[in-house]
């Protein structure tokens, strides 16, 4: 099994089996219930996360769950467009959450080496509680069940676009833009992340990686993925005033970056020469020039 989980098409193998019977499961459970939509979606939403949880337990790697992010909102929206009667804001959405879930599963493909690749902080928490039954017990409800939780919350505005009736508004295409330059600024940030680590690995380079937007953020992906989920939501709003209560999900995913992933990010990021000069030299999280 070792040998295996070393082998890059076995782990692809693995994670595209992983997540067909998650996805075929949990379309089969939504179908089979009646009832409002955001219902079924939420019961075939944890059905998936658990079978997903129990592979990734099964190889030992909490990473088995990380494309679930991303492949859960398109094929949900994919879903709802094909079930539902055509409309141009629909059609927005699909765009905008397709060029979205097709930027992140693509970093998240180059990035994946094998089942023996798993992110540092599901390492850090692993050697923290000593494996067993803590980590596993953290693991479900810290890694998975709360990460989807909060993606569900986050596409309430996009099913609730596709369970009524609103009619298209030239201002949703705003906002449209602006999820698509959210996408732009995530994957320029990519390229220049996935360059700097190669010169890393290379020994070109050292410390805090200052190439492209990361020169004037410390976060610039994180800036695009609150943008994008706040940009779907106002692209609902302009259309469904009456859901303007759906705001909740954007809040908690914006709220999660600011006291769980850029908190774990810095601190990391603290370990490297020269921080103290690139954090004086940097903003959080807006990818502009700081005035000096």
């Amino acid at each position: 099994m070792k040998k295996l989980k070393k082998n890059r098409i076995f782990s692809f193998a693995v994670i595209c089996a992983t997540y067909i019977i998650a996805i075929l499961v949990g379309i089969l459970i939504a179908r089979a219930m009646t009832g409002k939509f955001w219902v079924r979606f939420l019961v075939a939403d944890l059905v998936a996360t658990v079978i997903v949880f129990i592979f990734s337990t099964i190889f030992s790697n909490v990473s088995v769950y990380d494309p679930y992010w991303s492949v859960i909102p398109v094929i949900t929206v994919f879903v709802l467009t094909f079930s539902s009667k055509f409309n141009f804001l629909r059609l927005l959405l699909l765009v905008a959450l397709t060029a979205w879930g097709a930027r992140l599963t693509g970093n998240w493909a180059l990035r994946f080496k094998s089942l023996k690749y798993e992110d540092w902080r599901y390492k850090t928490m692993r050697r923290s509680t000593g494996g067993g039954l803590p980590f596993h017990f953290i693991s479900f409800l810290g890694f998975h069940l709360f990460p989807t939780l909060v993606v569900f919350m986050c596409m309430l505005p996009v099913t609730a676009a596709f369970s009524t009736d609103a009619s298209f508004s030239p201002f949703s295409i705003i906002f449209f833009l602006l999820a698509l330059g959210a996408v732009a600024i995530e994957a320029y940030a990519d390229y220049h992340m996935n360059l700097f680590k190669k010169d890393l690995a290379d020994g070109y380079v050292s410390g805090c990686c200052r190439y492209g937007l990361w020169r004037n953020s410390r976060h610039p992906n994180y800036f695009g993925e609150i943008s994008f989920w706040w940009a779907i939501y106002f692209m609902m709003l302009i259309t469904i005033p009456s859901q303007w209560y759906l705001f909740f999900g954007a809040l908690i995913n914006t709220l999660m970056f600011f006291f769980v992933s850029i908190p774990l990010a810095e601190s990391r990021l603290a370990r490297k020469g020269g921080y103290r000069r690139y954090k004086r030299q940097t903003h959080l999280l807006l990818p502009i020039p700081k005035l000096r």
